[in-house]
């Protein structure tokens, strides 16, 4: 099995979750590499202004072909949701909604954006933080089905699947997550092992991989979710879908 990595994320304090600088360091840290910069993007994707002070827009695609008008109608329908769906949530102090918005791979065939959202609202009992990165496939319009890259057997079978973004691990997949994250905590991996049966994946250009990190765990281990980086090669030994690796591949060869 070829060489993978993880890298773990410092703890944070509760109190202190919500104050954008954190929320920066929060999405580095997340990104394990980075987010691409405006100037990687070239003129295919184009930022926008804030939603709101403290939720960031999603990208749009330039041009008005169809897979560039499928795939900014997906991004309006998202934008318009979190401002739906965070208005009885914006009365700071006492309650919060931020959405911070990044690319995190963007190339030819491949769009992924990861967007994190960091929550306090009246009543709760301590803040909520979740992400998205949703992954389109620029050749159809369509969101990328993680569960149809990876092989049946790293899928469990017949699993609830409502986000394109999300597998449902097979055990096969759990022996690989740990393989790759060598280096955890006894304590985390039994954690993970009981408490976790699902994956957020998206494609990550500064590391060149495919980045899996676990879903479902809970607020007082949330420490304990350690992202890992899929090389190509770890991707081409287990059979993932071959355009995903070749995308891969050019994005981190060396310009001529």
């Amino acid at each position: 099995m070829p060489e993978g990595r993880s890298k773990p994320c410092p703890a944070q304090d509760p109190r202190q979750i919500l104050r954008p600088f954190l929320a920066t360091r929060l999405i580095a840290c997340l990104w394990l590499g980075g987010p691409v910069t405006a100037q990687d993007l070239g003129d295919s994707v184009i930022l926008q202004p804030q939603l709101l002070p403290d939720l960031d827009a999603m990208p749009r695609l330039k041009g008005n072909d169809p897979v560039a008008q499928r795939i900014n109608e997906q991004l309006e329908g998202m934008d318009h949701e979190i401002l739906e769906e965070s208005e009885g949530c914006r009365n700071p102090p006492d309650s919060t909604w931020y959405r911070g918005v990044e690319i995190a791979f963007a190339v030819p065939r491949y769009l992924s954006i990861f967007t994190l959202n960091e929550i306090w609202c009246d009543g709760m009992l301590h803040p909520v933080s979740f992400f998205e990165t949703p992954t389109f496939d620029l050749a159809t319009g369509d969101q990328v089905d993680w569960s149809e890259i990876f092989p049946r057997g790293y899928i469990a079978k017949d699993a609830p699947h409502y986000d394109p973004s999300v597998i449902t691990g097979s055990p096969l997949l759990f022996s690989l997550y740990f393989v790759l994250n060598g280096q955890m905590p006894t304590e985390c991996r039994e954690a993970i092992a009981s408490d976790v049966d699902r994956f957020q994946v998206w494609l990550d250009a500064k590391e060149g991989g495919l980045v899996m990190s676990p879903l479902g765990l809970a607020h007082a281990i949330r420490s304990c979710g350690d992202r890992v980086i899929l090389s190509p090669g770890v991707l081409e030994e287990i059979g993932a879908a071959p355009a995903v690796i070749e995308e891969l591949r050019a994005a981190s060869a060396p310009e001529p």
